[in-house]
């Protein structure tokens, strides 16, 4: 009687994650509070029903290197806590411990075949559609289904003062694209007006809600989708096009994203920048802890003053320059917001909380030997799910496209992004990390049971 009693609580366990984890791109909407609280009781139940069994692969090498990124973060924060001129968040380079829990218990989950992945993709697919006739909704009157109202260039539907609409279904999205060969494999009709319809209101959605990168990195994902799937094609190649007819034909017919968009296209000069990366400025070192604008100098003509158009120049020098100065640790987690203080007496630098690019806020806080490990990570992580598309059946073939393809544009080296090291990019980041790895370690499962 207590074994039965026992395998229910741990089936009833096993439901309780996998709702936790269908609810993730719900959590995402109703804000980081509650992200953190879906996060944390998807670590608890993880813990109850798999126990030992997170640590059975600690002495592989994805694991150890997995587990020396997390421990740089938190050596480099130390460090700097204690030397550094900038005192860093230890407690939260601590706290941030919990995406190493979460990424176990998500790839143990999925390892072991407890999780029901097609009921995720639909959650994702219904949800952005949601989100994207709502985006438009608000575009078109002022205001969203709840009332909240349009910020004329950008649209943030349920997100609010929160202008992340964009990225959201940019993100998530590609899970309900995907979602489409898996509902209509035998239903070629529908695949295709599926595969036109559903994607075109998501990019027009995009577009409305006033964020640029979101829409150039949905239709980039679109290449490697194209390159996985080889039936597909034609109607993937047809569909990439149609998309950027529509969006090209809306961005010029509309004066005020129009001009938001000319805006980005102007915003980064990369020779001037290298320029100001390399000028270390020592003349000026008598101004520092000063604000360049706020020093006799700024009327000298003989330092340029790029102009803050989005910022990314001034954000991409500034923490350039401050991997330089400190290259191999880093200078500890979400340090960029206290260090930039140090230079920000050189021309063309800004402050902030993080450096709007992955790879500069990773190096800024991890240094080199971070930024090595995550990436080593990676590239293993797309590597052997392109191995697991060419031998797994359909279903995984299509949940290993979906997740390389987010690996490589949220890994995309030439875009602008918030903060690796928020709660909501980690999260999505390290659930992306975590059911890649998953799918490598269930297919490795298979072949071992083959053979045995």
């Amino acid at each position: 009687m207590a074994t039965i009693n026992s395998t229910g609580r741990l089936f009833d366990f096993r439901n309780s994650l996998n709702i936790l984890i269908y609810l993730l791109p719900i959590s995402f909407i109703l804000g980081n509070y509650v992200v953190n609280l879906n996060l944390l009781l998807i670590i608890f139940f993880g813990l109850l029903i798999y126990q030992n069994k997170l640590f059975e692969i600690r002495e592989t090498k994805e694991f150890i290197i997995l587990l020396l990124f997390f421990a740089t973060i938190l050596a480099s924060t130390f460090i700097e806590y204690v030397f550094g001129e900038q005192k860093s968040d230890l407690i939260k380079s601590v706290l941030f411990l919990r995406f190493f829990i979460f990424i176990l218990v998500v790839k143990c989950h999925l390892q072991f075949q407890n999780f029901n992945y097609i009921i995720f993709l639909k959650v994702c697919f219904f949800v952005t559609l949601i989100i994207s006739l709502d985006v438009i909704l608000q575009y078109l009157t002022g205001s969203n289904i709840l009332g909240y109202e349009s910020f004329g260039v950008h649209n943030s539907s349920f997100f609010r003062s929160e202008l992340i609409a964009g990225g959201y279904i940019q993100k998530f999205g590609i899970f309900g694209l995907l979602l489409i060969s898996i509902l209509f494999q035998s239903q070629k009709k529908f695949k295709v007006f599926f595969f036109i319809i559903y994607p075109a209101l998501l990019v027009v959605a995009i577009i409305f809600s006033g964020n640029r990168m979101p829409l150039i990195m949905f239709l980039f994902s679109f290449f490697p989708i194209i390159f996985f799937q080889n039936k597909r094609k034609k109607i993937l190649i047809s569909a990439l096009f149609f998309l950027i007819v529509l969006s090209s034909v809306i961005i010029k017919n509309v004066d005020i994203l129009n001009k938001r968009f000319e805006n980005f296209r102007a915003a980064i000069n990369v020779s001037q920048m290298i320029y100001e990366i390399k000028n270390d400025y020592n003349e000026l070192s008598i101004y520092k802890g000063q604000v360049f604008h706020y020093t006799p100098t700024v009327k000298n003509k003989n330092y340029t003053q790029h102009n803050f158009i989005t910022g990314h120049f001034q954000y991409y020098v500034t923490s350039s320059k401050l991997f330089l100065s400190d290259p191999i640790i880093g200078r500890g987690l979400k340090s960029f917001r206290n260090t930039c203080k140090e230079i920000w007496h050189h021309p063309n630098t800004v402050c902030g909380n993080h450096p709007h690019h992955f790879y500069l806020e990773i190096m800024n806080d991890t240094g080199i030997l971070g930024f090595g490990l995550i990436i080593i990570f990676i590239s293993y992580l797309v590597l052997n799910n392109f191995l697991i598309y060419k031998w797994s059946d359909q279903k995984i073939r299509f949940l290993s496209c979906a997740v390389v393809t987010l690996l490589l544009v949220e890994f995309f080296p030439f875009r602008s992004q918030g903060s690796f090291f928020s709660t909501s990019n980690a999260t999505f980041f390290f659930f992306i990390v975590a059911i890649s790895w998953g799918l490598i370690k269930k297919e490795n499962n298979k072949k071992i049971q083959k053979k045995v």
